[in-house]
């Protein structure tokens, strides 16, 4: 069995921090809106962290790396992968926060199920916006500037979209990320009686 690799580390301890802080607010005698909070933070800083580790500092995000227990970066899953899963979570607790913070633009209903279709359906929306990015960002570094990012001969691979199976990895993992925090929330916790009363 191969050792954890620090990409592999640093991905376990950042899932671990939202779950941790998951069960400490169940638990806590806090508000709704201070729980949120706290959990958006939860989700939000190693995030952050996660990805300026993989995408700026140490390239654990590059499409051309693989590890023995994340895969590789340009197949399904990878370092790039977990990344979009702590965005999807760090997304549903910032949408629920949000909410609580600007009820005229709130999304959370009395009725359960469409507050959670109307999440998930924000996390999709924004979620293929990143990638729309990601592909213009490779469309203008290869078709602009002339970067040679892509080849097969001497194993070079630098696109942000490498292949399908990635843009797809990212999007469900995105959307893993979403379902996994509307999981851990009481999503109907922050609800005001005078509020969203169509159901």
């Amino acid at each position: 069995m191969a050792p954890l690799d620090p990409p592999t580390i640093t991905v376990i301890i950042a899932l671990l921090i939202p779950a941790i802080a998951t069960i400490y607010t169940k638990f806590s005698k806090y508000s709704y809106a201070k729980r949120i909070a706290i959990l958006t933070a939860s989700a939000f800083i190693p995030w952050i962290v996660v990805t300026t580790l993989g995408e700026f500092i140490l390239g654990w995000a590059t499409a051309n790396v693989c590890y023995a227990y994340l895969g590789c970066n340009i197949a399904f899953a990878g370092y790039d992968a977990f990344e979009h899963a702590l965005f999807g979570l760090c997304l549903t607790f910032a949408l629920l926060w949000m909410s609580g913070l600007y009820p005229a633009w709130s999304i959370v209903f009395r009725s359960r199920t469409k507050t959670i279709v109307t999440i998930v359906a924000y996390a999709v929306l924004i979620s293929v916006c990143w990638e729309i990015i990601e592909l213009i960002i490779d469309v203008f570094r290869t078709g602009v500037l002339h970067e040679h990012l892509l080849d097969l001969k001497r194993h070079i691979d630098e696109l942000e979209q490498s292949s399908n199976n990635d843009t797809m990895g990212d999007l469900i993992f995105a959307m893993f990320g979403t379902l996994a925090g509307l999981f851990m929330v009481d999503t109907q916790g922050g609800i005001r009686p005078e509020k969203n009363t169509a159901a």
